[in-house]
């Protein structure tokens, strides 16, 4: 078994395939759990937004130690070096989507509903874009040998269409906060950028990881 894709479609579980298909579960998880925290913070549901941040933490948290789990194993596996590094890259960008779902959890907790009121419509709509490019990463990742090669390149473009919409919604987001009134306290105009840069994060970091799947399975 010398390749990527042969290494998923293993027929027998192995620990290491059971934890990468867990650790991108868990990334995924981290993303939905955001977009919940989210709704519930616009409509001034703060106590349920912060415990589920909360949530998103414990979350990314335990994909960090599934990750470690995972290194530690890869190291010590008798698997072709090219499957470990690979696998490895894999992992950790998904290890920045969880961060980027995370960071933007953070952030949200430290702002007031009416500081965002404005936005929040289009904040929602860039989170729920940026979580289907999540969704569809996951999927191909839970067993990407069930696809024939070009099924599996056209999920792969799915994401790079999906990741374009967030763009659009990122670039719409940002016209937007130009036409209204800036908040009088710079560091919640600072907070508010860094939380909109954290939501596009996810989308780009699932088109960065299957863009490396991408070259990964026409290489081999």
């Amino acid at each position: 078994m010398s390749k990527l894709i042969d290494f998923f479609g293993a027929k027998k579980e192995n620990e290491i395939l059971r934890l990468t298909r867990s650790h991108a579960m868990k990334v995924y998880d981290a993303v939905v759990e955001l977009e919940s925290a989210l709704k519930k913070f616009c409509k001034g549901d703060i106590a349920v937004s912060k415990e589920i941040i909360k949530k998103i933490n414990k979350i990314e948290n335990e994909a960090d130690n599934i990750r470690r789990d995972l290194m530690y194993k890869l190291s010590k596996s008798l698997l072709p070096s090219n499957i470990r590094e690979n696998l490895a890259h894999l992992v950790k960008n998904l290890d920045r989507l969880a961060n980027s779902a995370n960071g933007a959890g953070r952030r949200l907790s430290i702002l007031k509903p009416e500081m965002i009121k404005p936005i929040c419509k289009d904040l929602i709509e860039m989170l729920s874009d940026a979580k289907e490019c999540a969704f569809l990463l996951k999927n191909m990742l839970l067993n990407p040998a069930k696809l024939k090669k070009d099924e599996l390149i056209e999920e792969i473009h799915k994401i790079n269409k999906q990741e374009h919409i967030v763009d659009i919604d990122h670039l719409k987001l940002h016209k937007k906060l130009l036409s209204i009134e800036p908040p009088s306290n710079p560091f919640i105009a600072i907070t508010i950028h860094i939380l909109i840069e954290f939501i596009e994060s996810i989308a780009d970091s699932a088109e960065d990881t299957a863009d490396f799947l991408r070259i990964v399975y026409l290489r081999e």
